[in-house]
């Protein structure tokens, strides 16, 4: 044994802020599993191996990040009616802004889809009506729904999301297929000419420095 180890740093050079809510930090992808057991590398003696971390704690100033967490929050859930939805010669749709806790949020809608679902299928958006100030971070659990006013049994989608001052808006591009959205009679996505969306907010957490 002749007392060489495997270092190895952060490429990048950042610091790590460790909180309630980011407690670990490493690397997925360490050292082989072939260079490991290999008696000639030196790591496997006596069936052990020996492991350590050298850590430098920079001195704690006073601010922080201050987390918190609420499930089905208040004002989570919001509907959009959407009347005389044959007749819209509009790309998208917007609805109106409705609020979550102390954030502002808003559906959007392409009627005939967006980007690879363009004529295909209706896309439908979640995004923020504010901007975040960096690092405040906004993350919900949440789901989309197209709902079927004859049978409930809407067309869902789920998804999970840390929004931020560059992450401001999250995409679902195959929200409904334009067939299926158009057989009103068997699916009933569209009565009496109207199309109803919806989003549940179910999870909520913040951060926010301190």
């Amino acid at each position: 044994m002749d007392e060489k180890y495997l270092t190895v740093q952060d490429a990048d050079g950042k610091v790590r802020h460790f909180n309630v809510m980011k407690t670990p930090c490493g690397f997925a992808r360490f050292l082989s599993l072939d260079v490991l057991k290999d008696p000639r590398n030196g790591y496997l003696m006596d069936d052990s191996c020996i492991f350590g971390a050298e850590v430098f704690v920079i001195k704690y100033s006073g601010k922080g990040e201050c987390p918190s967490m609420l499930k089905d929050p208040v004002g989570g859930t919001f509907t959009w009616v959407i009347k005389n939805f044959s007749t819209l010669n509009e790309e998208v749709l917007h609805s109106e802004i409705f609020n979550v806790k102390e954030y502002k949020g808003k559906l959007s809608l392409y009627p005939e889809g967006n980007g690879k679902a363009k004529n295909k299928s209706l896309s439908l958006f979640l995004g923020l009506a504010e901007t975040l100030h960096h690092p405040t971070k906004f993350y919900a659990e949440f789901e989309l729904l197209t709902k079927n006013q004859c049978r409930g049994r809407h067309a869902k989608s789920n998804a999970e999301i840390w929004f931020c001052d560059s992450i401001k808006i999250w995409v679902f591009p195959d929200m409904v297929s334009l067939s299926d959205l158009n057989h009103d009679k068997l699916n009933g996505y569209i009565l009496k000419d109207t199309l109803m969306v919806e989003v549940q907010i179910t999870l909520m957490k913040h951060l926010k420095n301190i």
